[in-house]
């Protein structure tokens, strides 16, 4: 076709495709992978707590656009899980202060 589509009048269409971003130029936000690994390991509550305050930083550092890195879901994984594992400590504190 030389770089001409059929039925456009002869215009020269050029397509440029942007390759500025490709699976391997991203990174994986280390805050992300440590904010769902707090989540899981709940410490008692003081885990979930970072997990909830890290899963946030790296929501923030991977919606930079200076920044190419993923991680998303872990970063809401961890949020996740980190407030899963707040509101079971604040059960437990409520059945403990109740017994």
């Amino acid at each position: 076709m030389n770089d001409q589509l059929k039925g456009n009048g002869g215009v020269s269409v050029h397509q440029e495709v942007d390759q500025t971003t490709t699976d391997s130029d991203t990174e994986t936000n280390e805050l992300a992978l440590f904010s769902l690994v707090l989540g899981i390991f709940w410490l008692f509550g003081f885990g979930s707590i970072a997990a909830i305050y890290l899963g946030r930083k790296a929501l923030v550092e991977i919606d930079t656009p200076e920044r190419r890195e993923s991680g998303r879901v872990f970063a809401w994984g961890g949020i996740l899980s980190g407030l899963f594992g707040l509101t079971s400590t604040g059960l437990v504190i409520a059945v403990a202060l109740t017994a």
